[in-house]
C-alpha cells in the first residue's frame, strides 16, 4: 500500500553506490522523501531526520579498504558489510538516546533495515518464505528487504510509515497495542485483545527500552508471518471451513474483519481472527462445528454460493520452504512440524505424511512426538 503525499515518511538509504536506487527515488517521490547517502558520508546526527535507514548489505570489494584508510583502525575494528553498520548505526543512537534521557529530552525511534541482493547467502538454509523476517530477527533489524523484489518499494515505504506511526511516549502498554494496531469497536474486539495478548506483545520494558521498535519488530517478526490473532486467507478460509476460490468472492463482505493497521499489506492481506469467529457465530455455528455445516450456515447468511472444504476439521499444511500446500488436509494423514522459528502462539504447522516421506528436509522439521508416525522413512 503506498501512501500519499501528505502522509509520506523519510527514508535514508546507505549504499557505497548510491546512485543505483535513482529509479527507485523516482517510482516512489510522490509517497515518500528517500535520500541516498554513502556510509562514509553519513552524519550521525542526521539518522533521526527518517523514519527508517536501510544499509545495502554488501558495499563493494573497495569498502573495507577504504575503511581503513579513512579511518585508520585496525582490520579488525573495521566494519566489513552492511550488517556491521546497521549494527553500529544502532549501537551509536543507543548511547545518544542514553544521554538525551539523562539531559531529560527524547529523541524520536527510526527503524533500521538491510537491503541486499543475496539474501539466499545471508539467510542459508533459513525457508524461503521466511528469510527476511528470521533473518531480521538474527541480527537486531526491522527487517531485511530483498532488494530485487518487484515489492521492495512498497514494502519500504510501508514499514517506514509503520515506523513513523510508533506513539512517542510509548504508550503500548495501556492496551497491548490494540490502538496502534488500529483494532477496530466491535461485538468482538474484546476477544480480540485477549488473542493479542496471547501473542506475548513487548509493550512494557522491552518497548519503553526500544522506544517502540521491538513492538514493531514483534509485528513483523512474529505475528504477520504466521497464523496468529492476525490470518491469512489460507488460515482464514480454512477457519471458515470454505475453499480459497469462495473465501475470496466474500472478501468485500469482510471488511470490518479486515486488518488495515501498519503493515496491513506488507505480507498480503490479513484478516482479524476474532472478527472471522464472530461471522460464524453470527450465522449460528462454530469453529469446532464440520467444515460443511459452516460453509452452509456463511452460504445462507452472506446469500452466496460457497463451496466446503472436504475434511470435517482440516489443517493447514506447508512444505520445506514454509509455503502452504494445502488449506483442507485431513489431520489423519498428516503430521505436526516443527519448524525453526515458528512462535508457540501461532497455529500449529502440519505437513501431509506423504510429502514427508518424499522430502528430507521436511522430515527434519517433524515434530518428535510425530516422528513415530513415519516410521522406518525418519
Amino acid at each position: 500500500m503506498l501512501l500519499n503525499a501528505v502522509e509520506r515518511p523519510r527514508i535514508l538509504l546507505v549504499d557505497d553506490e548510491p546512485e543505483r536506487h535513482a529509479a527507485l527515488q523516482r517510482t516512489l517521490r510522490d509517497v515518500a522523501t528517500i535520500e541516498t547517502v554513502h556510509p562514509l558520508e553519513v552524519e550521525l546526527s542526521d539518522l533521526w531526520s527518517f523514519d527508517l535507514v536501510s544499509v545495502d548489505e554488501y558495499l563493494g570489494a573497495d569498502w573495507e579498504e577504504a575503511v581503513l584508510s579513512t579511518l585508520s583502525v585496525p582490520a579488525s575494528m573495521a566494519n566489513r558489510d552492511g550488517l556491521a553498520v546497521a549494527a553500529s548505526f544502532r549501537s551509536q543512537t543507543r548511547r545518544t538516546n542514553e544521554a538525551s534521557e539523562l539531559a531529560g529530552s527524547e529523541l524520536p525511534s527510526f527503524a533500521v533495515t538491510l537491503h541486499t541482493g543475496a539474501l539466499g547467502s545471508l539467510a542459508g538454509d533459513l525457508p524461503s518464505s521466511m528469510r527476511e523476517s528470521l533473518t531480521a530477527s538474527q541480527h537486531d533489524l526491522e527487517w531485511v528487504f530483498e532488494r530485487q523484489k518487484e515489492l521492495f518499494p512498497s514494502r519500504l515505504v510501508e514499514m517506514a510509515q509503520a515506523a513513523r506511526s510508533l506513539p512517542g511516549d510509548v504508550s503500548l502498554s495501556q492496551d497491548s497495542g490494540a490502538s496502534w494496531l488500529q483494532l477496530p469497536q466491535a461485538h468482538w474486539t474484546d476477544t480480540a485483545v485477549a488473542q493479542i495478548e496471547d501473542c506475548r506483545p513487548p509493550a512494557h520494558a522491552l518497548a519503553r527500552n526500544s522506544q517502540g521498535r521491538s513492538y514493531l519488530r514483534w509485528l513483523a517478526h512474529r505475528v504477520l508471518p504466521y497464523p496468529t490473532f492476525l490470518v491469512s486467507r489460507y488460515h482464514a478460509a480454512n477457519l471458515l471451513g470454505i475453499s480459497l476460490e469462495s473465501f475470496d468472492r466474500i472478501t468485500d463482505l469482510l471488511t470490518s474483519a479486515r486488518y488495515d493497521g501498519p503493515l496491513s499489506t506488507f505480507l498480503g492481506t490479513r484478516w482479524w481472527r476474532a472478527g472471522l469467529q464472530q461471522l460464524l457465530v453470527d450465522a449460528g455455528v462454530y469453529q469446532w462445528d464440520t467444515s460443511g455445516a459452516r460453509a452452509a450456515a456463511l452460504t445462507q447468511t452472506l446469500e452466496r454460493e460457497l463451496e466446503s472444504l472436504q475434511n470435517d476439521q482440516p489443517v493447514v499444511c506447508y512444505d520445506a520452504e514454509g509455503r502452504v500446500t494445502s488449506i483442507d488436509s485431513d489431520p489423519n494423514v498428516s503430521v505436526r512440524l516443527q519448524q525453526d522459528g515458528w512462535p508457540v502462539w501461532a497455529d500449529d504447522p502440519w505437513a501431509l505424511r506423504d510429502d514427508v516421506v518424499r522430502d528430507h528436509q521436511l522430515r527434519l522439521m517433524v515434530a518428535q512426538a510425530e516422528r513415530s508416525e513415519i516410521g522406518s522413512a525418519l
